[in-house]
């Protein structure tokens, strides 16, 4: 069974899509003038950039 899910939903006769991954999952949003990028691998590890700088990293497995 896939280890990850992605969703995307939005104001469209489909509403919502999504798709299964197995070892690592991303996105790109985008207007004309930025973009958003999102990683986020089995183990846990997630990467957010916003125009290629990227503004956080971590894992979503820790319980700090």
């Amino acid at each position: 069974m896939a280890a990850l899910i992605g969703y995307l939903e939005y104001g469209h006769h489909a509403g919502v899509v999504h798709r299964l991954a197995h070892r690592v999952i991303s996105s790109q949003l985008a207007t004309w003038e930025g973009r958003i990028d999102t990683t986020l691998a089995r183990d846990g590890n997630f990467y957010v950039s916003v125009n290629g700088k990227q503004i956080a990293e971590g894992n979503l497995n820790d319980k700090r």
